[in-house]
């Protein structure tokens, strides 16, 4: 092969190299076959769908066609309603927490909040909570379809947050109610409402659990439905409803951090609105029941020294010698399992079955008392005016000196001003009349004052704080530190000793244990 032959084979190589590389240069191979394989995954996923079963797609479209028939039945029912409110620092906190910024032009001394209601029945009564409407001055109320009219007040019950206000006209859509007691935790709801003022938004969710108290809110009775739909400012007082359109829950509250949704939102169970409603309607006084007694949890450290196999029950904190649980034999110390054969969880579910009795019903309860099952009958009372079932959880405040006494540990008697427990881990002092003013401490006249408890004690894990009374250790009066001394031996706080404490604000019990 000559030289010349060879050069120019060269150069073809050469300009072949170039013009590949050129190519490639302004062709993606990689991003090229990338493309083709994700072109051939969807081909295939909507070969796929054409595929699957009808039966898949058929199930969400039910789903979704069971949403717009539920909307389309309840909507019509749901209304809005403006609340004109006289501007204070309370109302503008309630406005805030309530219903959110509110930016219409009103006259200065006013503010306006937004909530929702249910139409009730066709003579124009419509639910709502009280904290919508329970202070306003005036109420206005927007239709479905765009009516608008002023409202009048029926009544409002603080205790549950249920009001009824009342407009004048006709065609209406009550709403259907269903049965609250049945609702199951897992169940789909919808929320409608006006949230932020954007008027028939529905939203979805489930019952997340059944039987809530939340202690931040000013509402007495609770027994609250859990539920993850959406709820924001403006949906107080409009329903929360089942798939068959039946509303099982008035939208009350949310737990929140920045006043939005998170998640987290509380309705009011629909038995019990519809009997309150009912009740103010017909311009009745509503009446509950009343036991004369103090209550708590039972706690979870005792059952073991009451015989019990799990916490349950409420526990009788104090009894009223002649109130109706006091006439019927009930004591100190007793645990309130069941009345009238239904279960009692806890301290609310007591509050919530004894409140829903009508005075003078004759209901039968069943006691746990020093490990023996007692049935007894009870003339249930009349709640007396002024009541609250919400005795607060801690109980008085710190006194700001801790020098005010003085302080000595091991033995002492009840000349030292201080006596210090040393391995429970707290001091108290007498109660003297001027500690108990300075406590506010009403109808207490002897005890054991709480002046300091040491963090990471077993009294502090028993929940005892500093400016608590103790006025009963082991079911005997307290009188003074002496008393106390005798019911802290060092067997007794091996087992565990209940005690009673009191504060301006309730009492409530606690078991010290020694670990």
């Amino acid at each position: 092969m000559s030289q010349p032959t060879s050069v120019r084979r060269g150069l073809w190589s050469v300009f072949a190299v170039a013009v590949v590389g050129a190519a490639a240069a302004h062709f993606d191979v990689i991003g090229h076959v990338a493309y083709a394989l994700e072109r051939g995954r969807i081909k295939a996923d909507q070969e796929h769908l054409t595929r699957i079963s009808s039966q898949e797609v058929a199930a969400l479209e039910g789903l979704s066609r069971a949403f717009n028939t539920v909307s389309a039945v309840v909507k019509p029912s749901v209304v809005n309603i403006q609340a004109r409110i006289k501007s204070d620092e309370e109302s503008d906190e309630r406005v805030k927490r309530f219903f959110g910024e509110q930016h219409l032009p009103v006259p200065p001394s006013y503010s306006v909040g937004t909530g929702s209601g249910v139409v009730f029945d066709d003579q124009g009564y419509i639910i709502t909570n009280n904290h919508v409407v329970g202070t306003a001055e005036r109420v206005d109320v927007t239709l479905a379809d765009g009516r608008q009219y002023k409202a009048k007040l029926i009544g409002a019950d603080r205790m549950t947050d249920v009001a009824v206000v009342k407009i004048e006209t006709t065609r209406l859509h009550p709403a259907s109610f269903g049965d609250s007691d049945g609702v199951k935790v897992g169940d789909i709801v919808l929320a409608v409402g006006s949230p932020f003022r954007l008027d028939q938004t529905v939203s979805h969710g489930i019952i997340s659990a059944k039987g809530r108290n939340v202690e931040s809110l000013d509402i007495d009775y609770q027994d609250f439905l859990q539920t993850d739909a959406p709820i924001n400012p403006g949906n107080s007082g409009g329903p929360l409803v089942n798939i068959h359109g039946e509303v099982i829950g008035i939208n009350t509250a949310i737990a929140t951090e920045n006043g939005g949704y998170m998640g987290v939102g509380f309705s009011i169970p629909a038995n019990k609105v519809r009997r309150i409603a009912e009740q103010l309607i017909s311009g009745k006084k509503i009446e509950r029941g009343f036991l004369g007694v103090s209550i708590g949890e039972v706690a979870a450290g005792t059952i073991e020294a009451m015989g019990l196999e799990y916490p349950q029950g409420a526990q009788i904190e104090e009894v009223q010698k002649d109130g109706p649980a006091g006439r019927a034999g009930i004591s100190y110390g007793d645990i309130v399992l069941e009345v009238d054969g239904k279960p009692v969880g806890n301290s609310r579910g007591l509050t919530e079955a004894i409140g829903g009795v009508s005075p003078n019903t004759k209901v039968r309860m069943k006691i746990w008392r020093d490990g023996v099952t007692l049935e007894m009958d009870v003339i249930v009372g009349q709640q007396p005016e002024g009541f609250s079932t919400r005795p607060g959880r801690r109980l008085a405040p710190e006194r700001s000196r801790d020098d005010d006494v003085s302080e000595e540990s091991g033995e002492s008697d009840e000349k030292v001003s201080v006596y210090r427990l040393r391995e429970l881990g707290f001091s108290v002092t007498a109660l003297t009349q001027e500690l108990a003013d300075g406590l506010r401490l009403k109808g207490v006249d002897s005890g054991a004052v709480v002046v300091r408890v040491e963090p990471m004690s077993d009294a502090w894990h028993a929940g005892l704080r500093r400016g608590d009374v103790i006025v009963q250790a082991d079911k005997k009066s307290v009188r003074g530190i002496k008393e106390l001394k005798g019911a802290l031996t060092e067997q007794a706080v091996l087992k565990g000793v209940r005690m009673t404490v009191r504060t301006s604000e309730g009492s409530r019990s606690l078991v010290l244990r020694s670990n």
